[in-house]
């Protein structure tokens, strides 16, 4: 099933991009590789799922698509959604 095609695709190379981006000190070594691994698939993932299911969708119209969407995931994902620091 959908699973197991995950387990033997998209999740290990996630997980091993991960523990590759701690080893080298790009992420933080504080949070779990595991916790990790879901924030990224939640993030890289669900987003492009829902727009397949819900794109035509009045409140998704605003939404950025494509190249914009992956920068800003990207840009989520690295940063959160937390306002800077005063």
């Amino acid at each position: 099933g959908l699973l197991e095609r995950f387990s033997r695709g998209h999740l290990p190379l996630i997980a091993a991009t991960i523990r590759d981006g701690i080893v080298r000190g790009e992420l933080d070594s504080r949070h779990s590789p595991v916790v990790m691994t879901i924030v990224t698939f939640a993030v890289s993932a669900l987003p492009h799922m829902l727009g397949r299911v819900a794109g035509a969708h009045p409140m998704f119209a605003s939404a950025p698509h494509g190249e914009a969407l992956a920068t800003e995931l990207v840009d989520l994902l690295m940063h959160g959604i937390a306002a800077p620091k005063r």
